[in-house]
């Protein structure tokens, strides 16, 4: 899937977040590229081919390379100041600076669908006049070098220098009742200093790095250390936006994708990033409904893991062997699911044992649980409590009226209205963090347990690590699809099977969450990252109008109805294109906060 087909929709999503600038001085060809590859690994989310003495052909070479490249990643490609090769090489967007195109010009020649960024000059309000003029339209806005650096003779007008700069700029566009462009600061800007940048202007939209990237000594390079500066410099960014505990969501997220995208993304950084060797997918042992079996599968496959069906109990210890997480999914509750239950628990009890006996280095598959119907019926109710008492469970994700009986099975008292009918959930939670709580304290036995609840917004709790996280951006689309809570699980069941890899990992296993949590939050945040990937392909749905003529009563689902099935076909197409930097753009919100003490 490429930006191309739909850039009027992206472009309106593009994330600055960690905007990568090249320069001449780090413009060696046969580095250049894999440093740009290796930073989109670390989650850069932009870049920008900048090459002030370069001679057209080797512009227009570089140009096209990181094309192909940024395509592949998903994330836009700026040309500095060439219209001419912008146009050529098909990127995303066009940067301008004072020497450069007039803003109208530049407008003109690139059209209305590629990104515009323009840098003004803080002593100058006639620079932000012309940018702001209504034929541009700007993309985003940079201003001149916060800090000195060695790549721009420019004086650094400072972090208060900057602050000001945007207040001008809000001020003008307030003025003309106008929408204020997004800001980008550039210049000496490093994971050490981002923070007073963000201090001065909270709401900036991104940071340009240079030479804090791409500063890599050339001989023996493997791009290992253009990652790890990229992945601290995009934690410096997070946490001096959302602090520390969002900021380790992120980066755990990042490099759990990471793991199951970057062999595919690029063999060459990906073979290095491996030590020469690219593992296998991990392998994602399913026993779930009937109804859910071919989406649960095509989805393990689309986001980097190798799925394997059975509930049958012969087979449960062997592949138990193999596998690298175990997705539970009770909406089929058949005997024959309940005894391979009963065998999956026994085993991993078993390794449990011996890993806190020092028997074993420890391949204790983690356990993701949807508790499907719970409530609806007594034996789903006892059997599902039953597991999750029993302790060895590291993920639960149900709806509203699944959790709540859950809940008050063990005892709790509160939750609201809510009920269960059939697999619906129906009437409100009224404290979605303490209902979670409770069940999650419920089932911490030997191991953190994470209990999560689907809704408008997704909400996920660790007691034992006394973290919970919430995720926005709740997609009326998704309650038309039959599965689509089912789906989730079986992401999050790829996120863990990840994981446990990471947590086995010498270089990356330290992270300051609870095992799996930050897996549990990455199923939501990969299915409605992919939702929206899917919504932006702005597929046709059905009009009151089109109902009159094609003679379609008004009843049923609602005007939705008509494109239920092609979003459907969209949100698989997003499973298997995102990748670490679009999911950060595509991604709602996370907040994720400590109870307190």
């Amino acid at each position: 899937m490429s930006l191309r087909l739909f850039r009027r929709e992206l472009k309106k999503l593009a994330d600055y977040s960690l905007y990568v600038v090249t320069d001449d001085v780090y413009a060696n060809p046969e580095t250049l590229t894999r440093k740009i590859a290796a930073s989109l690994l670390g989650g850069a989310s932009c870049v920008q081919v900048r090459l002030k003495k370069s001679d057209d052909r080797p512009f227009w070479t570089l140009a096209r390379d990181l094309r192909h490249l940024c395509t592949v990643h998903g994330v836009p490609l700026i040309v500095n100041n060439r219209a001419d090769i912008a146009l050529a090489v098909d990127a995303d967007g066009l940067h301008i600076g004072q020497g450069d195109l007039p803003p109208v010009e530049a407008r003109r020649l690139i059209g209305p669908d590629r990104i515009l960024g323009i840098t003004i000059k803080a002593d100058r309000p006639e620079t932000i006049e012309a940018a702001l003029d209504p034929r541009v339209c700007p993309d985003y806005i940079a201003t001149n070098a916060v800090f000195p650096t060695g790549t721009k003779e420019t004086e650094a007008i400072g972090p208060e220098g900057f602050r000001q700069a945007v207040e001008t700029l809000q001020r003008l566009c307030r003025e003309r009742q106008i929408e204020c462009p997004p800001v980008v600061a550039i210049g000496g800007i490093h994971s050490g200093n981002v923070d007073s940048v963000f201090r001065a202007v909270p709401l900036t939209a991104g940071i340009a790095a240079v030479s804090a990237l791409l500063g890599e000594e050339d001989e023996g390079f493997t791009g290992r250390e253009t990652l790890k500066r990229a992945e601290s410099f995009l934690t410096a960014i997070d946490v001096a936006r959302d602090g520390e505990l969002s900021a380790s969501v992120h980066r755990r997220l990042r490099q759990i994708l990471r793991r199951l995208r970057a062999p595919l993304l690029d063999p060459l950084v990906g073979e290095a990033l491996t030590e020469g060797s690219i593992p296998p997918r991990p392998l994602v042992h399913h026993m779930t409904n009937t109804v859910v079996q071919t989406q649960s599968a095509n989805a393990t496959i689309l986001a980097g893991c190798a799925p394997l069906m059975t509930t049958n109990a012969e087979e449960t210890e062997e592949i138990a062997s193999i596998s690298s997480s175990l997705v539970l999914n009770g909406g089929t509750l058949t005997s024959a699911w309940i005894d391979a239950l009963a065998i999956a628990k026994r085993l991993k009890r078993a390794r449990m044992e011996a890993k806190s006996g020092g028997q074993t280095e420890g391949h204790v598959v983690p356990f993701i649980f949807d508790p499907v119907g719970c409530g609806a019926t007594g034996l789903r109710t006892r059997t599902f409590s039953d597991l999750v008492g029993s302790g060895i469970v590291e993920v639960i994700k149900g709806n509203g009226g699944e959790m709540a009986a859950l809940a008050r099975s063990g005892g709790y008292s509160g939750g609201g209205s809510v009920e269960t009918r059939g697999v619906d959930s129906l009437g409100s939670v009224e404290d979605p963090t303490s209902l979670l709580r409770a069940v999650s304290r419920e089932g911490r036995g030997d191991l953190p347990l994470t209990a999560c609840m689907s809704g408008a917004s997704d909400v996920a709790v660790n007691d034992a690590g006394r973290v919970w996280a919430q995720v926005d951006g709740g997609l009326s689309e998704l309650g038309l699809m039959t599965g689509s809570g089912c789906l989730v699980t079986a992401l999050q069941g790829c996120f863990a099977a990840a994981e446990k890899e990471l947590l086995l990992s010498s270089s990356e296993k330290e992270t300051d969450l609870p095992p799996y949590f930050a897996s549990a939050v990455g199923g939501f945040v990969f299915m409605k990252a992919a939702a929206r990937l899917a919504l932006s392909l702005d597929l046709p749905s059905v009009t009151e109008g089109q109902r009159e003529e094609t003679g379609r009563g008004a009843t049923g689902p609602g005007l939705a109805c008509g494109r239920a099935y092609s979003f459907r076909h969209g949100l698989f197409d997003g499973f298997g294109a995102l990748t670490p930097a679009l999911m950060r753009t595509l991604s709602p919100h996370i907040t994720c906060e400590r109870f307190p003490d």
